[in-house]
């Protein structure tokens, strides 16, 4: 009788994980196909942040600078304290240049962690498919793109995108804005490995 028992709650622990990953909330009327990220969509403006980089127990400190220099293109550069440029990227909708990256982060693994958080931090137009109702803000998801985009229902400002795989959260993209809603930190955390970036202007 207890081997039963032990095996049912194994099996019902095995299906509650291959879940898929749903934010909680509720389904929403939306007619827009899209969703639009106005962070860095200024041509105008190029933004200098004090950046921070820990990971696995080591800390990189420096600057970080993301300029749009195209309708579907940014280019972001992130130098060391001392000067070094640590990496500079080219990123499109469907491309990412590296133009520079030190030797120490010129591993396939790193560069694409990378290319997925700042494609996701610097994309402006983003297709969306539902909207979610989760109380203080609306959760607008993109099958596409496995992502959620969180904004706030007072002030319509994106809070947060949170990256997914079919079953886990895997990133969280977290934007803090001050009272004239101008990005003032954003916070790049992840789930699955010890790696945290922080970019404050």
């Amino acid at each position: 009788m207890m081997r039963y028992l032990i095996i049912s709650v194994l099996i019902l622990l095995s299906l509650n994980s291959c879940k898929p990953f749903q934010l909680d909330g509720q389904n929403s009327t939306w007619v827009q196909e899209s969703l639009t990220n106005n962070y860095f969509a200024d041509y105008t403006k190029e933004t200098l942040y004090r950046g921070r980089i820990e990971v696995y127990g080591n800390t990189i400190t420096g600057l970080f600078i993301a300029k749009r220099i195209g309708e579907h293109e940014h280019r972001m550069v992130f130098t060391s304290d001392f000067g070094n440029t640590l990496f500079d990227f080219t990123i499109t909708d469907t491309s990412f240049h590296v133009n520079y990256v030190m030797e120490d982060l010129n591993k396939k693994i790193i560069l694409n962690i990378l290319k997925r958080d700042f494609t996701a931090m610097l994309k402006v137009v983003n297709p969306v498919d539902k909207r979610l109702d989760t109380g203080a803000s609306w959760g607008f998801k993109s099958e596409t793109d496995n992502k959620y985009f969180i904004v706030n229902k007072d002030d319509g400002q994106l809070s947060q995108i949170v990256l997914f795989s079919k079953y886990k959260r895997k990133v969280d993209l977290n934007f803090t804005t001050d009272e004239n809603k101008e990005l003032r930190q954003i916070e790049i955390i992840h789930h699955n490995i010890n790696l945290k970036i922080t970019l404050i202007n």
